[in-house]
C-alpha cells in the first residue's frame, strides 16, 4: 500500500515480486507532480507545493520560531507573500516592516527581501510565485545564516 496525498496505489505481495515492474506500475499510475509535492525541510522551517503550473507555483511556508529565511532575490519570478499564521519582520529592497495575519506583500523580479519569524508560534505563509521560471536554484543569496551557498 502506498499512499500520498493525491494517490493511493494498493497491491498483492504476488504483484510485487518483480520489483521493477512495480517501480514502472507506480511511475505510470502516480502522475510526477502529486509525487514531487512533498514537504522539504529546511534550516528556518520547511515548505509544501500546494499547486503549481507553467506560468504559477503556490506553496505554504513556515518558518520556525526565532528563524528566517536568506536575504535573496529571484532572477525569474515575482512572488506574493500572505500572512495565514504568526507575526513577521519583512525586510524588502531596504526597507523593514512587520506583518501580521491577513496582511500581503509583492516581491519583484530582483527585489532583495528576507522574512524573519518573530511571534511565539511558528510563523506560517502562503507564497505564490508568478513568472518564466519557478524552480528552486533561482534564488540568488546574499547572507545565509546557515552557511548555505551563496549563488550569484
Amino acid at each position: 500500500l502506498i499512499e500520498n496525498e493525491d494517490n493511493l496505489f494498493i497491491s498483492s505481495k504476488e504483484g510485487l515480486k518483480d520489483i521493477q515492474g512495480f517501480q514502472e506500475v507506480a511511475r505510470n499510475k502516480f502522475t510526477s507532480s502529486a509525487l514531487s509535492e512533498h514537504t522539504n525541510y529546511r534550516p528556518w522551517g520547511w515548505y509544501k507545493t500546494l499547486e503549481k503550473s507553467h506560468f504559477y507555483k503556490v506553496k505554504k511556508i513556515s518558518v520556525s520560531i526565532g528563524e528566517s529565511i536568506s536575504l535573496q532575490s529571484h532572477r525569474h519570478r515575482e512572488e506574493i507573500w500572505t500572512i495565514v499564521k504568526g507575526s513577521a519582520e519583512f525586510y524588502l529592497d531596504k526597507k523593514i516592516s512587520n506583518l501580521s495575519e491577513g496582511q500581503s506583500v509583492r516581491i519583484l523580479k530582483k527585489s532583495r527581501h528576507y522574512i524573519k519569524n518573530i511571534g511565539s508560534s511558528n510563523l506560517e505563509f502562503i507564497e505564490v510565485q508568478l513568472g518564466s521560471y519557478l524552480e528552486e536554484d533561482d534564488i540568488v543569496r546574499y547572507v545565509d545564516k546557515y552557511d548555505r551557498k551563496l549563488i550569484y
